[in-house]
C-alpha cells in the first residue's frame, strides 16, 4: 500500500482542496462582479453629472435669454412711454397755444368792437 493518509482521509481532502477552489473561484467571480458594478456605478455617475451639468447649462442658457427679452421689452416701453410723454406735451404746447390765440382773438374782436362802437379813430372810408 502506498505511504500516506488512509484512503478515506484522502478522499476528504480532496474533497476539501476542491471545495477551497470552488469558494476561491466563487471569490474571485465575485470580486469580478463587485469591479465591473463599481465600474458601472463610476460611469454611471460620470454619465449623471454631465447630464446635470447640460441641464444647468441649459437653465442658464434659457434665462439669459428670458433676462435679455425682458430688458428689451423694457426697453421699448421706456421708449414708447418718453415718445409718448413728448407727443402730449406737444399735444399740451398746442393746446396751449390755440387757447392762447383764441383768448387773443376774443381781446381783439373785443377792442374792435369797442372801437366800433365809440366810433374809431381807425376806421377810414
Amino acid at each position: 500500500p502506498p505511504a500516506g493518509p488512509p484512503a478515506g482521509a484522502r478522499g476528504r481532502e480532496e474533497e476539501e482542496e476542491e471545495l477551497v477552489d470552488w469558494d476561491s473561484g466563487q471569490l474571485q467571480s465575485a470580486m469580478r462582479r463587485i469591479q465591473e458594478a463599481g465600474s458601472l456605478f463610476d460611469r454611471e455617475m460620470a454619465a449623471a453629472r454631465e447630464r446635470r451639468r447640460e441641464m444647468v447649462e441649459r437653465q442658464r442658457r434659457e434665462l439669459a435669454e428670458e433676462i435679455a427679452s425682458q430688458e428689451a421689452q423694457f426697453r421699448e416701453a421706456k421708449e414708447g412711454m418718453e415718445r409718448l410723454r413728448a407727443l402730449m406735451e406737444e399735444e399740451s404746447n398746442a393746446l396751449a397755444a390755440a387757447e392762447a390765440q383764441a383768448e387773443a382773438s376774443k381781446a381783439l374782436e373785443a377792442a374792435e368792437g369797442k372801437a366800433g362802437a365809440s366810433g374809431g379813430v381807425n376806421d377810414i372810408d
